[in-house]
């Protein structure tokens, strides 16, 4: 018989305790948001979002009751940033934090492959997959107080825009991130992959002043999911990362990393299938974070919730606390009961924690 992995590895699955619903916009003749949301985070009365297929954040505030977010605003991403305009501006945002006042963004660092089509035969399935540079991106941006607990990102073009900070997309290895791991022992082997094949591919974020937590959703290498910790300063014109890091393998039962947050001083991890399939889906602590690079102690990893799992959908991509001890999980492919493409309305879970 397999050893648990960590303590609460059995802990049945738990019904959400309420429901929240994510009003958004939906651009004229064009895809909805709600359904491919790919991160969240909360400030106060504001949720930001992403969709892993647009590039821009979505700023919704809550109603007096608390139960919808709405007053959907659009922040687009490349302009804020400087980006300069392509043909394809998707960046593929997979994760985002927010620390003292700063919201943190980065996309998924991955390769991509195109659909297999049938015509081409199994030459469909040859070469490494496809770079976008934007997918290399990392950047934080100074939030911006509207009061009562409502907050939006600053105009571009004014003082406050001007702070923010970016990673440079020009690296000769692709992007930064995959330079750093390209030269891992661990990981450079998936670096060349892409994503759905075990390759790189980072989808969840946490950050604390300097440290800046990186959740791999590939590769998943002997059960264990990957999660890079840097250290990161804001440079006069760019986002600097120090050459030294640390790597932590967590022994996930399998599944990859879908999303990180910082709960106090212990780390939430999201984990769901590395694969587009159905699959138990947790959320772990670890607690305390390892002070070097290795394998993390099963005895200081746990379980703190373990989602319901539904046939043909609703794979859990995104979280962020609510309040005390509830977390907001928000889902990929969601089900149809919570998804409503012509009111472009998405209905998220809410959860009490186990402490």
């Amino acid at each position: 018989m397999d050893k648990m992995p960590f303590a609460n590895a059995d802990l049945p699955p738990t019904p959400p305790a309420s429901q929240l619903a994510l009003q958004f916009s939906r651009p004229n003749d064009k895809k909805p948001f709600a359904g491919d949301i790919s991160a969240i985070v909360r400030v106060g009365r504001t949720i930001f979002a992403a969709c892993d297929e647009k590039a821009s954040v979505e700023r919704l505030v809550a109603s007096q009751n608390g139960d919808a977010y709405a007053d959907h605003l659009t922040h687009v991403v490349g302009v804020l940033f400087g980006l300069a305009p392509t043909a394809s501006p998707e960046i593929d945002i997979e994760g985002l934090a927010i620390d003292d006042g700063w919201l943190w963004i980065t996309a998924s660092h991955s390769l991509a492959r195109k659909e297999p089509k049938k015509k081409n035969g199994l030459t469909a399935f040859a070469g490494a997959g496809d770079w976008n540079p934007r997918r290399g991106f990392i950047g934080c941006v100074p939030l911006q107080d509207e009061g009562d607990g409502v907050w939006t990102l600053p105009v571009p073009g004014t003082a406050k825009a001007a702070k923010a900070r970016r990673l440079p997309l020009d690296s000769p290895d692709g992007g930064v991130i995959r330079d750093v791991l390209s030269r891992d022992p661990a990981i450079a082997p998936h670096v060349a992959f892409p994503s759905k094949e075990n390759g790189l591919d980072i989808e969840g974020i946490a950050v604390r002043g300097r440290r800046l937590l990186l959740g791999l959703r590939w590769p998943v290498i002997g059960g264990h999911a990957f999660i890079l910790d840097l250290k990161v300063r804001r440079g006069d014109t760019w986002l600097e990362i120090e050459k030294e890091y640390r790597l932590y393998a967590v022994n996930c039962g399998g599944l990859g990393i879908r999303d990180l947050a910082f709960d106090g001083d212990r780390l939430l991890v999201l984990t769901g299938a590395a694969q587009k399939l159905e699959s138990i889906q947790r959320i772990l602590e670890i607690d305390p974070l390892p002070k070097k690079s290795g394998i993390v102690e099963t005895d200081n990893v746990r379980c703190v919730l373990t989602l319901p799992v539904r046939a043909w959908g609703d794979h859990a991509e995104s979280m962020t606390l609510l309040d005390g001890n509830r977390v907001v999980v928000a889902h990929d492919s969601p089900a149809v009961d919570r998804f409503d493409e012509d009111a472009d309305r998405l209905i998220v879970d809410v959860f009490d924690l186990r402490i």
